[in-house]
């Protein structure tokens, strides 16, 4: 269940509020006045299918595929007295998504004592996910009268949808870069009505990511005959560096708008050790 509050939304406020030229409020007496209220609602709908070998012989493997739709109504809306106008695909909905990790131990387990210490006890993990694109709306964030089309105040309203309507294609990195919308493709609803773009209607890129890691176990007598190890550890996070762009800006308002102007990030790369006893 999403929440509608603490400190998220502004009751004081009611469409047409603009409409005389200032901003008197539903109460003059207060400026913003939120409360805690259970109003919003989200839904899930979901199917999945996994692959899966059991740690067996030093071997495990796993894969997972997912295809969902959640939706929600946001923290914000549009109309504070109509929630429902801004029910849609929720912000972190994934459609696609593929899990997939595996372990497996080098196998190599030489009699002797020494090349067993430097060649034997290596483990190799790997965790990756490949999903489709998180969703964004489009708005402008300019106040009334050139945007906010309900004059409450609240400059969070959306525009109309271009006649090309939700559908991006399949644009590459350079597309998202050089900016894969036109502000002058959307127009602006007429004043106290609302735009027919629903909420997160439009899909961001997608995201990859692989992280890799590689063990090295020391074993060795520990207190009172017990034996204990040392695990050497490096671990790569986005290990192949793969550029996972972040959703494009989406203020018609903005210089920006339709370019993708920040990444996820990049690749980190971490020693560990750890004394298991």
């Amino acid at each position: 269940m999403s929440g509608d509050g603490p400190t998220s939304e502004d009751y004081n406020r009611f469409s047409g509020d603009l409409l005389d030229g200032s901003r008197s409020r539903l109460n003059p007496s207060f400026a913003s006045v939120d409360f805690n209220e259970s109003r919003a609602w989200s839904n899930y709908q979901g199917v999945s299918a996994q692959l899966q070998r059991r740690y067996s012989r030093g071997v495990a493997f796993q894969m997972a595929y997912t295809y969902g739709r959640s939706r929600d109504v946001p923290s914000t809306g549009m109309d504070v007295g109509n929630l429902a106008l801004d029910y849609g695909y929720a912000s972190d909905d994934v459609t696609h998504k593929v899990a997939v990790n595996f372990i497996a131990e080098i196998p190599y387990r030489p009699d002797n004592d020494v090349l067993r210490a430097v060649l034997g006890g290596w483990q190799f993990n790997a965790i990756g996910i490949f999903q489709s694109g998180s969703p964004f709306t489009v708005t402008c964030t300019l106040a009334w009268p050139r945007c906010d089309f309900n004059a409450d105040g609240v400059n969070n309203d959306r525009v109309n949808l271009p006649a090309s309507g939700t559908d991006l294609g399949n644009p590459s990195q350079e597309d998202w870069l050089a900016g894969v919308l036109n502000a002058a493709d959307f127009t602006n609803p007429a004043p106290m009505t609302f735009a027919d773009q629903q909420r997160n209607a439009f899909r961001g890129p997608g995201y990859k990511n692989m992280d890799l890691s590689l063990f090295k176990n020391f074993d060795f007598a520990g207190f009172s005959g017990r034996r204990s190890s040392v695990q050497i550890r490096i671990e790569a996070f986005n290990a192949f560096n793969w550029v996972n762009l972040n959703n494009p800006v989406s203020n018609t308002n903005s210089a920006n708008f339709g370019r993708v102007t920040s990444a996820r990030a990049m690749r980190v790369v971490q020693l560990g050790a750890k004394w298991l006893f």
